[in-house]
């Protein structure tokens, strides 16, 4: 047995003298620590290994070469998932091919043909930098000698962030070169230290110190979001639109912000924010002189480790002043010349006919279908008509039958406003002389129920006015047909109309208490009026307790109601306009009030759950006109004894949510005890 061990022995010591006078090293013993980990890559002949001691890496591999499309090698290497870093310095390499290699590198797989970039030492030609652009591609290589870098001793840096690659190398260590990475994409990569001993039928050893690996964890995605515009806002050309965008990025930090539209399937870049120049969230521009058309944007943020996140994408429309919705048009009754409706900016109605009146109507009108309370505004801008009776304007009908009931608020040629009914089907009309007014008028007609208001006003930064009321006498069905309507009152003979900035929707407001106000608020919308019964301990300090009647509402706004009484359950009653971030107690507002005793108040509450302040306190009695305007955070007060003519009280910048709540608000100033106000001519708009 003892023989037989001992012939052993001397068969392996017999083999391992021929292995090393033939130059081919044994295997080392060597480990390498986590997360380290070595493979041959392609088909060596000899397989290679890998090991660390004392800080000192050996990586000892065969393989024809790394070059061409496929390479032979061995590998100690890291898996970069997502961001990492990888430093050495190639201190050698042992081999008896001028081409043999040692070096660090980046791979995009452990396939042979794979992308990879390099830095190699070579025995006999100096220190290289090579590279595989794409997967089975050819090689290319440059010297580093006119770089400083001839031989060992070679730095080498690798960074990856995100989907991009940085390289740097050196020969001593302190001047530092760049040169190659770029974009990779998502993914795994793998960096570490290659040797190939540039024949298969010897190993050959590369030695690194230095090395220093960083694997880093997933780059937590930004939060972005764009606030202003609102998905499917729409703007008047030439348009300036507001875009305010939110970001945040909770590990590394925001490195720029950039604004981008689509053209057919590709993002431009339009704007953007460095944080090194001061920028932080929120991020504001105007883009001025759009012309219409529908637009698509995006934010895209790039963060601090080249991570990038875009928000979704929002959508507005910019238009010319043509309408929106589904509209059709007809001749209704017997016109003799046949009516027009041409869309665009302006809208333009042609119509013939008799009249809009008795028991049958004859004129051409530019309808849509709707259901529920609704309201219609337009500016009409002319009428080109030679009877003083030629009409143009806001028609709720029944159905499109010559004798349907309808309620009708018109601009004539010579007569000034007029508000017409027929209460019945064939039924006679009915006329409630308004203002003596022409166009260019805006009109609004606004239905509650079976009561239906008519509004005018000469100029879009006045009130609205009210002219006259009907309080249902004209009962209608819940749909009906909403439009605008034009008579040449004279048979066979058209009459053209000009229409502008028609506004046709269905205004979802709705009352809620906000706060602890001890007895539940009411509200009553009348069309004509909204009567509140309002309770709370006030608007005020860092919680409100109010009754809140308002809409929702997204980007800049203006908002204006007339006071026309408040009860004096105490000094600091209050009733008025606001415009605020949510329904929350504690919410962002900032509101423009009358008081029974205080005069007329503009206040605000900057912060979510902060205290409240005051920016101004001026004289003042109900009834009165209030009106708060927002441009982008800059919110506007003024005030008003008639709707015309406008004071303004104040201002105050503050950051704001574009999406928000916009309407008229009451406290009695006394928990508990309602309080109750009477608005008019509540209106919101751009």
């Amino acid at each position: 047995m003892r023989a037989q061990l001992l012939a052993v022995l001397v068969r392996v010591c017999v083999i391992v003298a021929a292995v090393v006078a033939a130059g081919v090293a044994p295997v080392s013993a060597q480990v390498l620590p986590a997360p380290w980990t070595s493979a041959d890559v392609g088909p060596v002949r000899l397989a290679g290994s890998a090991g660390e001691q004392d800080g000192t890496f050996t990586v000892t591999g065969s393989g024809a070469d790394i070059w061409s499309s496929a390479d032979q090698f061995h590998f100690a290497y890291v898996e970069l998932p997502y961001d990492g870093y990888l430093e050495a310095r190639v201190t050698g390499i042992d081999g008896t091919q001028a081409w043999a290699k040692a070096g660090v590198m980046i791979r995009q797989s452990l396939a042979a043909n794979s992308r990879h970039d390099s830095f190699f030492v070579t025995p006999g030609n100096g220190a290289v930098y090579q590279r595989r652009y794409e997967t089975g591609g050819p090689s290319f290589s440059n010297s580093l000698a006119p770089f400083g870098a001839t031989g060992a001793p070679l730095y080498v840096r690798i960074y990856r962030q995100s989907q991009f690659v940085s390289l740097q190398y050196s020969g001593d260590g302190v001047n530092w070169a760049g040169t190659g990475g770029g974009d990779w994409g998502l993914g795994t990569v793998y960096v570490g230290l290659g040797v190939t001993s540039h024949t298969n039928t010897q190993r050959a050893t590369g030695t690194f110190d230095n090395v220093r690996v960083e694997v880093r964890p997933q780059n937590t995605p930004s939060e972005v979001a764009i606030t202003q515009p609102a998905e499917g806002d729409v703007f008047f050309a030439p348009a300036t639109v507001p875009i305010t965008v939110t970001a945040h990025d909770p590990d590394y930090g925001i490195e720029e912000v950039n604004l981008q539209m689509q053209f057919g399937e590709e993002w431009s870049i339009f704007a953007t924010f460095y944080t090194s120049q001061g920028w932080s969230s929120p991020y504001r521009t105007t883009t001025r002189e759009l012309s219409p058309g529908t637009y698509r944007i995006r934010a895209r943020v790039v963060d601090n480790q080249n991570g990038i996140t875009y928000s979704a994408p929002v959508s507005f429309r910019v238009t010319d002043g043509s309408l929106t919705g589904e509209w059709g048009s007809a001749d209704i009754g017997a016109v003799g010349a046949a009516g027009s409706f041409t869309d665009g900016d302006p809208i333009v109605v042609k119509g013939a006919g008799g009249d809009i009146w008795n028991n049958a109507d004859a004129f051409h009108y530019a309808y849509q279908q709707v259901t529920g309370d609704w309201e219609m505004v337009v500016r009409v801008g002319s009428i080109d008509g030679a009877q003083a009776w030629t009409k143009a304007g806001i028609m709720f009908r029944e159905s499109l039958s010559p004798g349907s009931k309808h309620v009708s608020w018109f601009a004539t040629a010579g007569k000034g406003l007029a508000f017409q009914v027929r209460r019945g089907d064939g039924g006679p009309s009915f006329n409630t002389a308004g203002p003596i007014a022409f166009a260019p008028v805006w009109l609004r007609l606004v239905r509650r129920g079976n009561t239906f208001a008519a509004y005018y006003r000469f100029l879009q930064d006045q009130g609205w006015q009210l002219a006259v009321v009907d309080g249902g006498t004209v009962a209608m069905p819940q749909t009906i047909y909403v439009g605008m309507a034009v008579t040449s009152h004279q048979f066979g003979t058209l009459a053209t109309a000009t229409f502008d900035s028609v506004m046709s929707e269905h205004v979802p407001w709705s009352g809620t208490d906000i706060g602890a106000v001890a007895a539940a608020g009411t509200e009553t919308d009348r069309g004509s009026f909204v009567s509140m019964e309002a309770s709370g301990a006030d608007i005020w300090n860092t919680a409100d307790a109010f009754r809140y009647f308002s809409r929702d509402w997204s980007g800049d706004a203006t908002i204006v109601a007339f006071v026309h009484s408040l009860e004096n359950t105490n000094v600091w009653a209050k009733a008025g306009v606001m415009l605020r971030e949510s329904v929350a107690p504690g919410s962002k507002h900032v509101m423009l009030v009358a008081t029974p005793g205080k005069g007329l108040a503009m206040q605000y509450r900057p912060v979510t759950g902060g205290q409240s302040f005051s920016v101004s306190l001026v004289a003042g009695t109900i009834p009165t006109w209030v009106r708060l305007t927002r441009r982008g955070d800059v919110f506007t007060g003024a005030v008003s004894s008639d709707g015309l003519h406008w004071t303004n009280v104040g201002s105050v910048t503050l950051p704001m949510t574009a999406a928000i709540k916009a309407g008229i608000a009451a406290t009695s100033h006394a928990a508990g005890t309602l309080a109750t106000a009477i608005f008019q001519s509540e209106y919101v708009e751009r």
